[in-house]
């Protein structure tokens, strides 16, 4: 059975695209030896992360993200086992949220005014919605 968990977190310091890199390079090394797959969403200082693999190695990954001195304020918004993975073919996918997809988010997900990630805290069927819409867009 696989586990698939839906985090929310802030970045203690700015990122920008450097950082963002070099987070999805070690994300992408480490997860694949871990057969981890999942997508990380950044925006303004705001992480929305979505990890599944076996239920074990995903709780261990947990584990080690809440004592990264990068993130604070980390919230478990949605976990489930679940028997198939949404991004089966990626170690970590990465989506910035720009502008443009903000406003197709906000219509996919009848929200109005999409501007913070931490808006999917209040309803954990969200976050689940979001991760499905942008696996589409990646998947495409």
């Amino acid at each position: 059975m696989l586990k698939k968990i839906i985090y929310q977190s802030f970045a203690s310091a700015p990122i920008g695209e450097v950082e963002i890199a070099h987070i999805l390079e070690s994300s992408r090394k480490n997860n694949s030896a871990l057969q981890i797959t999942g997508c990380l969403l950044y925006h303004d200082r705001e992480f929305l992360q979505l990890l599944e693999g076996e239920e074990k190695v995903v709780d261990a990954l947990m584990a080690k993200i809440e004592t990264d001195p990068r993130h604070s304020d980390i919230s478990i918004i949605d976990s489930q086992t679940t028997n198939e993975r949404l991004y089966h073919d990626w170690s970590m996918a990465y989506e910035p949220l720009d502008l443009p997809l903000m406003k197709q988010l906000e219509g996919h997900l009848n929200i109005g005014n999409f501007v913070h990630l931490s808006q999917i805290q209040a309803d954990p069927g969200l976050g689940d919605q979001l991760f499905r819409y942008i696996s589409s867009v990646i998947l495409q």
